[in-house]
């Protein structure tokens, strides 16, 4: 299966489970890299897709700057709301703010011997430094509002 560079609104409104909160991934001395990370595949991306990246090209499901992996628990409640992998979806932060994101990878599903739960995990591609908001609770997402006045 692969991600399918949705293109949201798929899904509903819904709030993040208990202890959710931003983590990055990707950034320079980033203590925790994995090879695909580094590459920009992620979790659902195909064998085939994954030859391409790995060759240097640019493709529909390489994981860019701002995208999104989440833990098991997080992932089952996106697909709850009906969101799939690849879809854009609006994350909201405890301090009233909002990113858009595509869901692109998933977390580790163990880390030192500990389930992880909770992760809102944005990529940064190389940046110096992690997410602005790394550390803050997440309350909950959504679609992305389209823009422009109401049709």
């Amino acid at each position: 299966s692969g991600a399918q560079g949705g293109t949201g609104p798929a899904g509903s409104t819904g709030d993040a489970p208990a202890g959710s909160r931003v983590t990055s991934y990707g950034y320079r001395n980033d203590e925790t890299p994995d090879r695909n990370s580094t590459a920009g595949i992620g979790a659902f991306v195909s064998d085939d897709e994954i030859a391409r990246i790995k060759a240097g090209e640019d493709t529909p499901n390489k994981i860019k700057e701002g995208d999104l992996a989440v833990s098991r628990d997080v992932e089952k409640t996106l697909r709850k709301a009906g969101f799939s992998p690849g879809d854009e979806l609006q994350v909201n932060f405890a301090d009233g703010t909002s990113q858009t994101t595509r869901w692109m990878d998933r977390t580790a599903d163990v880390w030192d011997g500990k389930t992880v739960t909770g992760r809102w995990d944005f990529y940064r591609a190389g940046k110096k430094d992690r997410h602005s908001k790394d550390g803050g609770k997440v309350t909950g997402f959504g679609p992305v509002e389209p823009f422009g006045p109401p049709q």
